[in-house]
């Protein structure tokens, strides 16, 4: 059992502000908008989320991709 959707956003943002590593970064970033989008049906969130992983990687092509689909 991998808990409710929030409980796993609770432990993304979790681990997102103890995070250093910019390529775990992203994967968080992308995993936390996914589920936002996806499971939670909140897709203002997850675009919240892809401009913040944008304005701390302005290269993170997977988020700028994610952004514009």
């Amino acid at each position: 059992d991998q808990g409710t959707p929030q409980d796993r956003l609770r432990l993304y943002q979790s681990a997102l502000q103890v995070e250093q590593s910019p390529e775990k970064r992203r994967t968080l970033y992308a995993g936390i908008a996914q589920l936002q989008r996806v499971e939670l049906g909140d897709a203002t969130a997850a675009q919240a989320t892809l401009v913040r992983a944008l304005e701390e990687d302005p290269d993170d092509r997977g988020s700028a991709e994610a952004l514009f689909t």
